[in-house]
């Protein structure tokens, strides 16, 4: 009988150690760029277009891609967002907000999704004066002040490689990213590992030849970076890049570790672009 409690207790302790936290299985195609960055997901869902044909995005997140100032009220479930010397005041379910004190009607009410704020992207546009366009189905913001605060602290100086060798930063489009298989809670180091796939298309009008193609990858977690495949030997010579065809479809695997086992993936980003060579680059 012993032997019998024995084996289930570890059934069940295997079934939660590989259990985890389950991440999309569906896979979600980007809807934003903030200047050459795809925002590929967001915890706990990935921007979305909602009934009223409006582009929702979590606020707390996205106010820190953007470079934005946040404080948020639970007793009175209002936010306040400020950047470059503007104000906005939000309240979740509220059909008017207040953009530097003057109301401003609502295409969308605020909503929440598992304990985060989602509102429409367009009144943070407008609301905090960012430059925007419309490129198909991608959101297009530009600005200086993305990814310069919190988790984003050192996003472009652990890039700094890629960026000084970039021919092209848009000629490999991300197309979607997906979670193929749940993360698995190692009882031995204490960490959670896990696996994405994106798929991305050639899109510069022509082939790429070996070594020029970098689709380039940030998993973040909740405080910081778990993944960046510039700490991969991809970045250097050592490493071969495949040729791509004009207007290939490819997809590239993504592992990545949270050094809490408790944590879970928060955002994904991605640039897709040409490169110098390491050679042409450095010689």
């Amino acid at each position: 009988m012993k032997k019998l409690f024995l084996t289930i207790a570890l059934i069940l302790l295997c079934c939660v150690l590989l259990t985890g936290f389950s991440y999309p299985r569906t896979a979600t195609a980007p809807l934003i760029r903030l200047n050459d960055v795809y925002v590929m997901y967001t915890y706990p869902k990935a921007p979305y277009v909602n009934e009223q044909g409006r582009l929702m995005v979590p606020l707390r997140l996205f106010s820190e891609m953007i470079g934005a100032e946040l404080s948020y009220t639970p007793s009175t479930k209002s936010a306040i967002v400020s950047r470059g010397g503007h104000r906005l005041e939000i309240r979740e379910g509220g059909p008017t907000a207040y953009g530097d004190g003057e109301p401003i009607p609502l295409e969308s009410s605020p909503v929440a999704v598992q304990g985060s704020l989602y509102v429409p992207l367009r009144f943070l546009m407008e609301g905090l004066h960012i430059p925007s366009r419309q490129e198909g189905s991608i959101t297009v913001l530009e600005g200086d002040s993305f990814f310069k605060k919190g988790r984003y602290l050192y996003h472009d100086q652990l890039d700094w490689t890629g960026q000084g060798r970039t021919l092209d930063p848009l000629s490999i489009r991300p197309l979607d990213l997906s979670f193929q298989v749940e993360t698995e809670s190692s009882p031995i180091t204490g960490t959670t590992s896990g696996t994405a796939f994106v798929r991305a298309q050639n899109v510069s009008g022509e082939a790429i030849e070996k070594g020029r193609q970098d689709l380039h990858v940030w998993i973040y977690q909740s405080q910081i970076m778990c993944m960046n495949d510039y700490e991969s030997p991809r970045i250097n010579s050592k490493e071969v890049r495949p040729a791509r065809k004009k207007n290939e479809i490819f997809t590239e695997k993504i592992s990545f570790t949270l050094q809490n086992p408790n944590d879970k993936v928060h955002v994904v980003l991605a640039v897709g672009r040409t490169l110098k060579t390491y050679e042409e680059a450095y010689r």
